[in-house]
């Protein structure tokens, strides 16, 4: 996302939508707590909708249904505690070499979450993926030819405690300024600086990510996370 400019958008049609459809099965057969010896059958279903009112204006919308709630002591699950909630929403206007976004998005910091391989490779990952956030960011891109295509990024953003955290069907809580938490502020006091790179030194696929964060504490906090 951090290197697309605008020339996919004026490729790309007014309205696309992708439909990601995931079932998991987790058994834990022998553990010192008898308690966490369960079952958990539970699905993931992610639909992104994108619309394009002109050739370089696109809004974006990523919704989520998914187990909500971690299960009882003891209870084996099947597609328990389903919710379905809005993960992004935002407005994206971009060029070749130029692009801005604001709504609900997930700040580009890391990619391990998205291109581990394995099955769990996501789900150890994921701890350090920043998600629904509320802010806005720019990126400016640079074609250096053969020494690849890079881009310079950076976001601002504070915790979704909208009625936009809460989730449908089976509600997981909405998110309280009181709750606390990294970068629930209630302002863009936060911000994610990143520098990607792709098709390096003639290798086509060869690229990198580095990316540095600051989380202002929210309430009852008191030290920034880095």
């Amino acid at each position: 996302p951090a290197l697309r400019g605008g020339a996919a958008h004026e490729r790309a049609p007014p309205i696309e939508a992708v439909l990601l459809l995931e079932f998991q099965g987790d058994a834990t057969f022998e553990s010192d707590d008898p308690a966490l010896e369960i079952n958990e059958t539970a699905p993931t279903i992610e639909a992104e909708i994108t619309a394009r009112p002109a050739p370089m204006l696109s809004v974006h919308s990523h919704v989520i249904g998914e187990s909500v709630r971690d299960p009882d002591p003891f209870e084996d699950t099947f597609f328990d505690e389903v919710g379905v909630f809005v993960e992004t929403l935002q407005v994206e206007y971009g060029t070749e070499s130029f692009g801005v976004r604001a709504g609900k998005f997930n700040p580009p910091f890391g990619v391990g979450w998205d291109l581990l391989p394995g099955l769990y490779g996501s789900d150890f990952a994921d701890d350090y993926e920043l998600t629904e956030q509320i802010g806005f960011g720019a990126r400016a891109t640079l074609d250096g030819g053969d020494f690849g295509t890079h881009a310079l990024g950076a976001s601002a953003f504070f915790a979704d405690t909208s009625v936009l955290s809460d989730s449908a069907l089976t509600s997981r809580g909405r998110l309280r300024r009181s709750d606390g938490g990294p970068a629930n502020t209630g302002d863009p006091a936060s911000f994610v600086v990143t520098l990607d790179g792709i098709d390096l030194a003639w290798i086509s696929g060869l690229g990198y990510h580095a990316a540095i964060s600051r989380q202002r504490p929210g309430e009852g906090d008191t030290a920034t996370e880095r």
